[in-house]
């Protein structure tokens, strides 16, 4: 009854494109959604940042301030490890210039009488404030070198590993504490016996003296620095994106490395010992029992 070319009478079959055109239609659009949701994050970024610059300081020093750190993250974007070694170097270097500083005007001066003597008074213009530029330097190279590339693939890797090792919900209650325990009880003990040893070594002492350095300053270090850093880091973990956590550490670290060089300048200092004391043998203590 119809014509062998007669097509009229079939039904209209729906494409298999037209499926496919939707679901890449779908994709665009969500990809399009991520795209604006990002833009919107980055200038709400954007603001906060010209807020926080223009709450304090002189118009001039704000546009300084924020061309620095738009310039920093976009180093840091770029070259994450080489941005975070180089930082971490400069700021380890100025704290250790701070330390010296410290150590410089809370050193005891010599009683007025013996002042006027001719003996002292070489002693009194050696007595003025002289950077030990070696010793900076030393310092500087201990965060270039291990501060630097080891905490960028620390603090990386202790993101992915609570992520997605033990699943905890990133800024959660149990993921901050996780990772300030795990950066509390791996990271922290080694940085300073790292840092010790180091110092030991690159300022020409033995095997012995490095030793004798690591029982007399890697306690009282360890035990002071246990009750601060805790809390910094639990700001850190909770509200710092990952990518900007070894700045922070290291803005902190301005104090923790001026505080450490101050702690290795003390030498045999009278606080110390209230550490080292109760781990001293029998023999140390002249066999009184430490009673």
């Amino acid at each position: 009854p119809f014509s062998k070319y007669d097509y009229s009478h079939a039904h209209k079959e729906v494409p298999v494109l037209s499926v496919i055109d939707t679901s890449k239609e779908k994709k665009k659009n969500e990809e399009r959604k991520t795209f604006r949701r990002k833009k919107k994050k980055k200038s709400l970024n954007k603001q906060k940042t010209k807020i926080a610059f223009s709450r304090g300081g002189s118009p001039v020093t704000n546009s300084i301030m924020l061309k620095v750190w738009r310039w920093y993250q976009r180093c840091l974007s770029v070259h994450p490890v080489k941005t975070q070694v180089i930082s971490s170097g400069l700021l380890w270097g100025f704290g250790d210039v701070t330390a010296q500083y410290i150590t410089h005007s809370t050193a005891k001066p010599p009683p007025p009488l013996l002042r006027l003597t001719d003996t002292n008074k070489d002693a009194d213009a050696d007595s003025e404030f002289k950077l030990n530029w070696k010793r900076v330097a030393i310092t500087s190279m201990f965060g270039l070198g291990f501060v630097g590339p080891v905490g960028h693939f620390w603090y990386e890797g202790l993101d992915k590993f609570i992520k997605l090792k033990l699943r905890y919900v990133p800024k959660s209650t149990r993921f901050v504490a996780a990772k300030v325990a795990m950066d509390g009880l791996i990271f922290g003990p080694i940085d300073l016996l790292v840092f010790f040893t180091y110092m030991g070594y690159a300022t020409g002492k033995n095997t012995s003296q490095v030793k004798e350095g690591l029982k007399r300053d890697f306690l009282p270090a360890l035990a002071l620095e246990g009750g601060a850093w805790p809390l910094l880091q639990i700001a850190n973990f909770r509200y710092v994106p990952v990518q900007y956590q070894l700045l922070y550490v290291n803005i902190f670290c301005l104090i923790d490395s001026a505080f450490l060089s101050w702690v290795d300048q003390q030498k045999d200092a009278a606080w110390k010992q209230w550490f080292t004391t109760p781990f001293l043998t029998l023999k140390e203590r002249g066999g009184t029992g430490g009673v």
